[in-house]
């Protein structure tokens, strides 16, 4: 776990999903792998965070 990964902050997601790590990441966020546990059974899933830039980040961005 990355402690710059704001999204462990709210974990467990949705009350009981917990991230299991990384799988990657582009120019406009990450996706992480989630798993929990009902019934016995363990199911898997993914999300996706958006990273929005904020105005100075786009601007530097765009200038460059």
């Amino acid at each position: 776990m990355k402690t710059s990964d704001i999204v462990y902050n709210y974990e467990p997601l949705w009350g009981e999903w917990k991230i299991d790590g990384l799988i990657g990441e582009g120019s406009i966020g990450k996706v992480y792998k989630l798993s929990k546990e009902l019934f016995g059974k363990k199911y898997y899933s993914a999300v996706k965070v958006i990273t929005v830039p904020t105005k100075e980040q786009y601007e530097n961005y765009v200038n460059t």
